[in-house]
């Protein structure tokens, strides 16, 4: 729960900007977004995996103690 809900609230908001800034792209220029955001996307899911692997494993270290 500590983890996935974070996650959740941070891909909600995610849509609803891209939603926005694809909008505000597209006044200016046809520039196609998708694969900028699916980089970055990719990025926050390595970030926050190893957030939560280092996470899990020092609270498993912790708790055997």
């Amino acid at each position: 729960m500590y983890f996935l809900l974070p996650l959740l609230l941070a891909v909600a908001h995610s849509a609803c900007a891209m939603y926005v800034v694809a909008d505000v792209v597209e006044v200016f220029g046809r520039f196609e977004i998708g694969a900028t955001a699916a980089f970055v996307a990719a990025c926050f899911l390595v970030v926050y995996g190893a957030y939560f692997a280092i996470t899990y494993l020092f609270a498993r270290r912790f708790t055997r103690e």
